[in-house]
This record gives structure tokens, C-alpha cells and sequence, in this order.
């Protein structure tokens, strides 16, 4: 059975639910409709429209549907609380969605234990939500160091990449974040000089000293 804690924001009071109890909160009969994003609960009655029986959304009331807030599988198995397996920037994109809801109860179970301690599957989301923060920080740090270059595609010319100030090069980039510590990544980036290397590579087919290059 999954327990579930409603905390009061005035006081220390909590009052226990079962899941079969949360499972009412959908809105019928004009009821209060309440989701559950990582064993949090919220109270979304006042956006009810967006969770009726019509809505693709209906899935979400009553229950812990958080891995269908990133998959957007809104029937079947696919509407559950299970989050293992997930990327990081998923597991950060759960923690942006329960940061868009107000805080107010707490869902035992998955994410919390009888006692309303976080399990270690909610630590490990909060893990993977830190991961992705500091992927986030590498990529704007790289970014403001060397700007990506202006790219544009189309079926009849293809690809191509260019610098309004600087030199278009394919680097590669360690996120941090990955096998042994490091996630490489790559991207077209801009120089100020028009030297090159291993990691700060000339676009095949374009001088060093160009400043467009077709891809």
C-alpha cells in the first residue's frame, strides 16, 4: 500500500492517505482533482479543465504519473510513476515540472518511505537533476567562450555553418557527465584565430581561413 503524507504549510499536521485513496482525487461529481509528480502531491483543482475525462491529461489526476510528464505516454503501462532509466536532463525536467506546481503534499511509496523520507530512487533523481545542472554550466561556460556558429539546412543546398566574427570549427566537448566522468559532445563552434587541431577540427572541404562552410 502507498502511503501518503499531506503536510500543511502552517503547520507540522499530517494526515495519511492510502493510494486507493488518492485515486478519488479526479475531479468527478465536481470533486478536487490532485496529481502526484515524483511522490509530491499538488492540488490543481482550479485548472480541473486540463484533467477531465476529455482531456489527454486525465491521466495524470489521482495518481503518480511522473515518467509520463517526460514521455508524454499518456495510456497503458506507459502512465506510471516508474523514472528508472532515465537521462538526467529527463530527471531535471521532472524537478522544473514539480517546481511549476505549488508545494503541498508529500506521496509515500516510490519517491518517499512510511516515515516520509525521500527513497533512494528520488535521490536518485535528484542525481540526475544535478547532472544535468552541471552539463548545463559546462555547455554555457564552452558557449561563452567560443559562441556556436550560425546554422541553416535546406533539402535543395544541404547544410551549411558560418561565423560572423571568427572561424567555424567541429570541436568536441566533455560535458562531465558521463563514461569515467566526461560526456563528449560535438558542435560547430566559432575562433578567433584559424588554427586547428585534433579537437578543433577544419570542416572538410573548407579552407581554414573561411568563414562559411558547406556541411
Amino acid at each position: 500500500m502507498v502511503n501518503l503524507y499531506q503536510n500543511s504549510l502552517s503547520s507540522t499536521h499530517r494526515k495519511m492517505f492510502s493510494a486507493s485513496e488518492l485515486s478519488k482525487y479526479r475531479g468527478e461529481d465536481g470533486g478536487p482533482v490532485y496529481i502526484a509528480i515524483l511522490g509530491q502531491v499538488f492540488d490543481v483543482t482550479k485548472g480541473r479543465r486540463h484533467y477531465d475525462a476529455s482531456s489527454p491529461y486525465s491521466c495524470f489526476a489521482g495518481q503518480d504519473a511522473s515518467r509520463s510528464f517526460i514521455t508524454g505516454e499518456f495510456e497503458g503501462d506507459g502512465v506510471t510513476s516508474d523514472v528508472s532509466g532515465l537521462e538526467p536532463e529527463a530527471m531535471k525536467g521532472l524537478m522544473d515540472w514539480q517546481s511549476f506546481y505549488h508545494k503541498g503534499l508529500l506521496a509515500g511509496g516510490r519517491f518517499y518511505d512510511e516515515r516520509g523520507n525521500p527513497t533512494e530512487v528520488l535521490r536518485e533523481v535528484w542525481a540526475g537533476n544535478a547532472a544535468a545542472e552541471r552539463r548545463e554550466a559546462i555547455r554555457k561556460a564552452n558557449e561563452k567562450q567560443h559562441p556556436s556558429c550560425s546554422v541553416r539546412w535546406s533539402k535543395a543546398d544541404g547544410g551549411e555553418v558560418w561565423c560572423e566574427e571568427g572561424y567555424p570549427r567541429l570541436v568536441t566537448e566533455n560535458d562531465g557527465d558521463g563514461a569515467n566522468g566526461q560526456e563528449q559532445r560535438q558542435r560547430c563552434a566559432c575562433f578567433g584565430s584559424s588554427g586547428w587541431s585534433n579537437f578543433r577540427k577544419v570542416y572538410e572541404g573548407c579552407g581554414p581561413s573561411s568563414q562559411r562552410c558547406r556541411v
